[in-house]
C-alpha cells in the first residue's frame, strides 16, 4: 500500500480511529490531523471545532462542563452554590 503523507512528510493518521485522514476531510487541532467526527470530547463525546476546546495530556475536552469539572480549580462548584451571605442555597 502507498504511504499517504501530509505536506510535512508525516503520515496523516487520525489519533482517535487510527485511520488515514485525507486532505478533503481533515481538521487540524492539537498539532494533529483528525476526521471531523473524531475530534470530540474525551469525556462526553461532543463534537468539537478546531481551536475552540481545551486539551489535557494531548486529548481534547469541551471547556464546559467537562474540562472545568475534571481539571478546573477544586471547590469552585461548591462556592457557586453559596449565596452572598455564605449560606447554602436550598
Amino acid at each position: 500500500l502507498p504511504n499517504f503523507s501530509s505536506f510535512s512528510g508525516g503520515p496523516n493518521i487520525c489519533p482517535r480511529c487510527n485511520k488515514t485522514v485525507y486532505f478533503a476531510e481533515k481538521v487540524s487541532s492539537l498539532g494533529k490531523n483528525w476526521h471531523r467526527p473524531c475530534l470530540r470530547c474525551e469525556r462526553c463525546s461532543k463534537t468539537l471545532a478546531p481551536g475552540s476546546h481545551a486539551e489535557h495530556d494531548g486529548q481534547p475536552y469541551c471547556h464546559k462542563p467537562c474540562y472545568a469539572v475534571l481539571f478546573g480549580p477544586k471547590g469552585h462548584i461548591f462556592k457557586s452554590l453559596n449565596n452572598q451571605s455564605g449560606k447554602t442555597i436550598q
